[in-house]
């Protein structure tokens, strides 16, 4: 906090891997400058039901804090990195500019990067990679909400 304002510092960009967002996020309120992050809060599986009831999802904890940055006069936004991000970017372009109707967007990810000298390189945050490995689906549709289901049970 204390570099936020000795360098009078409107806005705080996070880059930093999603395991530490927390700290520059409650930072930046408390400080009052406006908040970017290409990442978000953590997800943790339902501990009993993990494939049957959502547990906390990727930026519960950060949209929990809405109201306090509403208050403050702050913008904060979360999960601007490429997906989501760019990708809801991309998609709101295509449903404003390109098409008259759309019944579906999805978006897939995936990667081929080849490092000389290694034999696995991921794309992105090997954090978020294995987060993403281990952590059941997480699924939203309109009318039933937020469910999750086991891992390969559906098409996508």
């Amino acid at each position: 906090m204390a570099l936020l304002d000795e360098h009078r510092c409107d806005v705080l960009l996070n880059a930093t891997d999603p395991r530490f967002v927390m700290p520059p996020f409650q930072a930046a309120l408390k400080v009052r400058v406006h908040y970017l992050d290409m990442a978000m809060s953590l997800s943790r599986p339902h501990p009993e039901r993990p494939h049957e009831a959502c547990g906390v999802k990727l930026g519960d904890a950060q949209f929990e804090m809405a109201g306090e940055w509403e208050k403050a006069g702050r913008l904060a936004l979360v999960g601007i990195g490429v997906e989501p991000g760019l990708s809801d970017v991309f998609a709101r372009y295509a449903a404003d500019e390109l098409f008259d109707h759309i019944e579906e967007i999805g978006i897939r990810d995936g990667a081929n990067l080849i490092v000389d000298g290694y034999d696995f390189a991921p794309s992105f945050s090997i954090w978020t990679t294995i987060e993403e490995c281990l952590n059941p689906p997480v699924v939203y549709e309109a009318g039933r909400g937020w469910f999750t289901t086991p891992p390969f049970s559906e098409p996508e």
